[in-house]
């Protein structure tokens, strides 16, 4: 692992998790539809924070990347699991 923070390992973790933990409710009436995945946003919050907790504490550039691709990876988790992007409905 080298000189990257422990917390990407565990922020990229969360985040892949949440592209295979799914705990879904879809709610449809008169033609709405409301759309939550708290599996995503719950794993996705978790990698978020870890990225800014590696953001942190990183002192490379590798590391400081690495932070910000588990922050971005975390965000895109929360959006979807919220419905904002790549929702069914």
């Amino acid at each position: 692992m080298g000189d990257v923070p422990k917390s990407i390992w565990w922020g990229l973790a969360f985040g892949v998790a949440a592209f295979v933990v799914h705990v879904i409710v879809v709610r449809q009436s008169a033609g709405t539809c409301t759309y939550f995945d708290f599996g995503a946003i719950g794993l996705g919050g978790l990698a978020l924070l870890c990225g800014l907790r590696a953001g942190l504490k990183s002192e490379s550039r590798l590391g400081m990347g690495l932070a910000g691709f588990v922050v971005l990876l975390g965000i895109f988790q929360v959006a979807r699991g919220l419905g904002w992007i790549l929702a069914p409905c």
